[in-house]
């Protein structure tokens, strides 16, 4: 609400604002009271794509009709949607920097392609065109501690009677490929906080690395969503020996490799030091404190972030960015996203949180069990005596109601 109020001044002020919404592209079927008309009612453009649109980037004051531009304006972009989950309750990152030429242009570049190749949300009000300068790479200022990759990059452009079709294009895998290179490029350290791992070539560079490189300091903190036990990890790779047996074309095998695997276990048996964020019994959005970071560090001297999940999904379904920093002008940021790192990689540690839940579920005397509780990080064992000695004590847990409605339960009966 406070970035909302914040936007309607800026338009009160007589500044143009511009949306690509993800939300307009639900809101336009039924336009009355949504937030994409709220928004045009004050004054803003609301635009939106056929792809799921996850970037959450801003541009202030930028190169939309001057080159100059580029020297003072601002790119906000990070991992944090603009939402309370976001602000309050999840673990994100957002990244300010002004006036670096590169990044100004190349991220304007990327608004007014997804803009040109946008669909009008109207709520039936018309707004005037704005006039944008084409950027081409002749125009990028070549940055050596800068880089920005876009996943818009795999898709093509087919225009169709309900407008313009972002539709993928097979072999390309701009951000993976930019991700892999800074892995296989890494000397020192790798250190990941991601909500997701479901990239197999990231995953299996990072265990390529690691085969390589066995002293190499590889750190990865994951969300909840991403642990899988022991009976889970071996029916998805029955499943995979399946769906590839069963593959009649290098298409179908391709759609086999990108469906969805987790990779956490793989990645933690080749060496990873690996922690989730752990909260509750079973995953839930309507509770869950999720760690929503998108970023690695390499060398304590260079960050990678965005909105990029690490995921196939982010890859070939969604419209995402990451920003590569690196060098001297960077390192204040590279090392406040290491202090990050450390906090998060030790939540609940110094409380001694996981001991005192343990304590808790096995000896309390209580006749109700949390199964929602403070975040800590754990690593794959803690998680597993964790679970079966929620198992142990309670009786209802895995029951149907358990399992269909979780929301609806943040404790269970002991046994």
């Amino acid at each position: 609400a406070g970035i909302r109020e914040a936007l309607r001044r800026a338009v009160e002020r007589g500044v143009s604002v511009r949306v690509i919404f993800e939300t307009a592209n639900d809101d336009r079927k039924d336009p009355q009271g949504t937030a994409s008309a709220a928004l045009e009612e004050q004054g803003m453009d609301v635009r939106y794509i056929n792809r799921i649109m996850h970037h959450k980037f801003v541009i202030i004051d930028g190169p939309t009709d001057s080159f100059e531009a580029a020297r003072t304006g601002w790119l906000v972009s990070g991992s944090a949607n603009f939402s309370t989950s976001a602000g309050t309750r999840y673990d994100e990152n957002t990244v300010i920097t002004r006036g670096n030429e590169e990044l100004l242009l190349t991220f304007q570049r990327e608004f007014n392609y997804l803009w040109t190749n946008s669909r009008d949300f109207s709520a039936g009000i018309e707004f005037e065109k704005v006039e944008t300068i084409s950027i081409t790479d002749e125009d990028l200022v070549a940055d050596p501690n800068v880089q920005a990759a876009f996943t818009s990059g795999n898709f093509q452009i087919r225009n169709t009677s309900a407008g313009p079709s972002f539709t993928r294009v097979r072999g390309r895998q701009a951000v993976a490929d930019t991700i892999v290179a800074l892995i296989e490029g890494a000397q020192d350290s790798i250190w990941i906080a991601s909500g997701h791992l479901r990239s197999r070539p990231i995953s299996e560079a990072l265990i390529a690395k690691m085969a390589d490189n066995p002293l190499l300091d590889v750190r990865v903190y994951l969300d909840a969503q991403e642990y899988i036990s022991d009976s889970k990890q071996r029916s998805q790779n029955e499943d995979l020996e399946e769906c590839l047996t069963a593959a009649q074309t290098e298409l179908r095998r391709m759609d086999c490799l990108e469906s969805g695997y987790y990779f956490s276990t793989d990645v933690r048996e080749a060496g990873a030091n690996m922690k989730f964020k752990w909260y509750s019994y079973r995953w839930h959005y309507s509770y869950a404190v999720q760690m929503h970071h998108k970023y690695l560090i390499i060398d304590g001297n260079t960050v990678a972030s965005g909105s990029y999940n690490l995921s196939a999904n982010a890859e070939f379904a969604t419209i995402e960015n990451i920003v590569i920093y690196s060098g001297a002008p960077y390192q204040g940021l590279v090392d406040a996203f290491e202090d990050n790192f450390n906090t998060l990689f030790e939540t609940g540690e110094d409380e001694g949180l996981f001991e005192t839940l343990m304590d808790e579920i096995d000896n309390g005397a209580s006749d109700r069990v949390a199964i929602v509780h403070l975040p800590m990080a754990l690593r794959h064992s803690q998680v597993a005596a964790y679970r079966t000695a929620i198992g142990r004590a309670c009786s209802d847990v895995n029951s149907a109601s358990f399992r269909r409605n979780p929301e609806r339960h943040h404790s269970c009966s002991r046994r």
